[in-house]
C-alpha cells in the first residue's frame, strides 16, 4: 500500500511524529474522539472485569460499506487482528445481511479473503486488488476539508492523551485502523462506518458504540442526532441478530468550538460530563426511521464537505449510567444493567440541562408525580 509516507511497510512504526501525521489527515473532531475512547475502553474493561468471565472483546476492527453503481455490493470488512471465541459467531452473524471479507495484515501488508459459514472461501489476495474487484472502481484520493483540520486541536489530542495513553499500541490500535480505513477501504467505496467495540456477552454479541457529543434543542425537548446512513445499517445489523448498546459521552459544552482536551486538563468539567445509554432494538431503530429526516452540517460529514441527512432519538429514550466523576466500577455495574435488560432510571432533559456549562439553573420534577 502506497501512503503519502511512502510504503506502509517501509514506515517507522516508532516514530511519533509520523504517527500524528497520519492521525492529522483525519477531521479533528474524529482524533478528539480517539481522547474520549481511551476513558470508554477503561469502563470497557471495568464491564468485563464485573462480568465474572461472562463477556471479553473481539480483537477486531469492522468496516461496512456501500459500493458505487453498477456494483450495488453492501460488504463488511473485519480485520483481526488475532483470532478469539466469538470470532466465527460474529462473522456469520455479518453473512446474513452482508458479503464479508476477513482481513489480515501480513509482512507485505493487508491481506483479504472471502467468508462463507464463518470460515474462508478462499485464498487469501492482496486487499487492494480484492477491493477493486468488489467495487469495480478504481481508488478515489481520500481527501478531508481543511475546513474540519484544525492543526492545535489535532496536537492537543495527539501529544496531549493518545500518545502517552497508546505507548507501545498506539501503531497497532490506532494508527493502522486509520491507515485501513483512509488509504485502504475508503477510496473504492461511496459510503464506509466502522463499528467502536465488538462484546461477547454469553451467547450474545454485542455492537458498543460510543459518541461524544451534545444534543440539539427540539422544541421543547432535547434530541440526538443520528446518521441516516448509519441507522439503516444498524437496522440491518440487529436484523441480523446482534445488538447494539448506543453510548453517548455527553460534552458538558454544548458547542462544536470546544473538542475533548477538558477530559483530562478540567476536573469541573468532566463532573460534568454525562454517560447515557440506550439499546437500539428493532422496534426503536423502526421507530426512529420512520421520524423526520432533517439536514445536518456538513461538518458533521467524514470529509468535512457533504451535508448529512439525519434522524433524531429523543434524550428521554436513554438511560443514565453515570457522570465522569463516579468510579468507573459504577459506571460499569451500570451498563451491565442495561445489557442484561435490567431497568434504569430514565434520562430527563433537565437533568442534561443541569449538567450543561455554564450551569443553567432547572430544577427537576418527576413527571410520574405530576
Amino acid at each position: 500500500m502506497i501512503l503519502p509516507w511512502g510504503e506502509l511497510e517501509s514506515l517507522d512504526r516508532n516514530n511519533l511524529d509520523l504517527a500524528y501525521a497520519i492521525l492529522s489527515h483525519d477531521k479533528h473532531s474524529l482524533v478528539e474522539g480517539l481522547v474520549a475512547e481511551c476513558w470508554f475502553d477503561q469502563f470497557v474493561d471495568k464491564v468485563i472485569e464485573a462480568s465474572a468471565g461472562a463477556a471479553h472483546l473481539l480483537d477486531v476492527e469492522t468496516a461496512i460499506v456501500e459500493a458505487y453503481e453498477p456494483a450495488r455490493r453492501s460488504l463488511a470488512f473485519v480485520w483481526a487482528r488475532s483470532k478469539g471465541p466469538g470470532l466465527g459467531r460474529y462473522l456469520r452473524a455479518l453473512e446474513r445481511v452482508y458479503e464479508v471479507i476477513l482481513i489480515e495484515e501480513k509482512l507485505n501488508g493487508f491481506v483479504g479473503a472471502k467468508i462463507s459459514g464463518g470460515r474462508r472461501a478462499s485464498e487469501p489476495a492482496a486487499l487492494s486488488s480484492l477491493l477493486q474487484e468488489l467495487s469495480s472502481q478504481y481508488p478515489k484520493q481520500f481527501e478531508v476539508d481543511q475546513s474540519v483540520r484544525d492543526s492545535t486541536r489535532h496536537r492537543q489530542a495527539f501529544w496531549g492523551m493518545i500518545s502517552s495513553y497508546y505507548k507501545e499500541n498506539l501503531w497497532s490500535r490506532v494508527v493502522m485502523p486509520r491507515i485501513l480505513m483512509n488509504f485502504g477501504i475508503q477510496p473504492y467505496f461511496r459510503a464506509v462506518w466502522n463499528l467502536d467495540r465488538v462484546l461477547v456477552w454469553e451467547d450474545q454479541i454485542w455492537l458498543i458504540e460510543v459518541k461524544h457529543k451534545f444534543p440539539f434543542e427540539s422544541g421543547a425537548t432535547l434530541k440526538f442526532g443520528l446518521n441516516n446512513g448509519e441507522a439503516q445499517m444498524l437496522q440491518k445489523l440487529v436484523r441480523a441478530g446482534l445488538r447494539c448498546m448506543y453510548s453517548v459521552l455527553v460534552k458538558p459544552t454544548w458547542s462544536k468550538e470546544v473538542g475533548s482536551m477538558y477530559l483530562i486538563t478540567a476536573k469541573e468539567q468532566t463532573e460534568r460530563a454525562a454517560l447515557i445509554g440506550v439499546e437500539l432494538t428493532k422496534d426503536r431503530l423502526v421507530r426512529m426511521m420512520g421520524g423526520q429526516t432533517k439536514t445536518s452540517a456538513a461538518h458533521t460529514s467524514i470529509n468535512g464537505r457533504s451535508n448529512q441527512k439525519y434522524k433524531s432519538v429523543g434524550a428521554s429514550e436513554f438511560l443514565k449510567l453515570g457522570t465522569f466523576s463516579m468510579p468507573l466500577a459504577e459506571i460499569a455495574k451500570n451498563s451491565i444493567a442495561v445489557l442484561q435488560g435490567s431497568a434504569l432510571e430514565s434520562v430527563e432533559d433537565c437533568w442534561l440541562r443541569s449538567l450543561r456549562t455554564p450551569e443553567i439553573n432547572v430544577k427537576c420534577v418527576d413527571s410520574r408525580s405530576s
